[in-house]
């Protein structure tokens, strides 16, 4: 944050980067107007929502929601030499700072938070899951995939549950637990994900 001016380009991955970028930017008594010399790029309607709330309305924001379609918005945009910030997740997968730094880019990829896996509940879930009383299961990420598998000490008890996906990057973490989703969101946001469910079971539910 201290170098923020240098960058030419500052680029938000989730609502939850945004929120701790700003979260430290008033830490460091900093505002919105300290990105007023880079151009903001961001994946989702979800994350461009969160940088309105700050007063950030000039955003790039590709058509696919996920690291791919970003790299391919950025790919004429972000010029040899250029500076990019990343805020994301820790945990998050490299695909767009190596595509950007296979551009020439000078790419800061900084980890703004972490998701940690909570074991609360496991229990009672698989218990529910085990009597049928889970009609559907819902994923929004590949984290959520990896660690509901981890408390559900694997894939067998949601082999018989409808499941929905946010998008192709979360439909390929199931299906390499061996798991198939009965719909995947044809936009990749909550929105879309809920859509998913609802007209995949039209007629089914009560």
């Amino acid at each position: 944050m201290a170098g923020i001016e240098a960058y030419h380009w500052v680029v938000f991955t989730s609502a939850n980067g945004v929120d701790a970028f700003f979260a430290e930017a008033a830490a460091q008594h900093l505002d919105a107007r300290c990105l007023a010399g880079a151009e903001v790029a961001a994946i989702g309607t979800g994350t461009q929502a969160a940088l309105a709330a700050h007063g950030i309305t000039q955003v790039q924001v590709a058509r696919e929601f996920c690291a791919e379609g970003l790299a391919g918005l950025l790919a004429d945009k972000v010029r040899a030499g250029e500076r990019v910030l990343i805020a994301r997740a820790e945990e998050a997968r490299d695909v767009l700072p190596r595509a950007l730094e296979e551009q020439g880019a000078l790419v800061s990829d900084v980890a703004a938070y972490r998701t940690q896996a909570v074991a609360e509940g496991a229990e009672a879930l698989a218990a529910a899951l085990s009597a049928g009383d889970v009609d559907a299961v819902t994923f929004t990420s590949s984290s959520t995939v990896t660690n509901l598998l981890a408390c559900l000490g694997g894939p067998t008890l949601l082999e018989g549950t409808d499941l929905y996906s946010i998008g192709p990057v979360t439909t390929e973490t199931l299906r390499a637990a061996g798991l198939e989703p009965r719909a995947q969101a044809a936009e990749y946001t909550i929105a879309g994900l809920v859509a998913a469910l609802v007209d995949s079971q039209e007629g089914e539910l009560p």
